[in-house]
């Protein structure tokens, strides 16, 4: 079992979920099975999803991870910036972070110093 001290941080597992999990009917019990059987907290876990894959999302797979985020688990958009996702599709996601792509960072960092703004 995972201790829970008062005024301390939880510690997160971060998990990644494959397109083809995602498209499981059976995703949703698996985890919520697994996770009882743990005894883990769901605030303990951060599932991420790929930018690449988040663009192709259909309404079964949004609720899903709604559902999920009401019992406490955290959702992630890992490697923002590798694909094309509009920030619009973003803001309609029910995401709790987004994890920005290095290449993505790199490619702001020297267009600036290219276009002489510097940072």
């Amino acid at each position: 079992m995972l201790l829970v001290t008062p005024g301390k941080p939880l510690p997160r597992v971060c998990i990644n979920l494959s397109g083809a999990s995602l498209k499981t009917d059976q995703l949703q019990e698996h985890i919520l099975h697994e996770v009882e059987l743990s005894e883990v907290s769901p605030q303990c876990i951060e599932f991420e999803i790929t930018e690449t894959y988040d663009a192709s999302f259909n309404e079964r797979e949004y609720r899903l991870v709604d559902h999920l985020r009401q019992r406490g688990f955290r959702f992630a958009i890992d490697d923002f910036g590798s694909g094309y996702t509009s920030l619009n599709k973003m803001a309609e996601f029910p995401v709790d972070v987004i994890k920005l792509d290095r290449l993505f960072i790199n490619r702001m960092v020297a267009a600036r110093h290219d276009a002489g703004s510097g940072l």
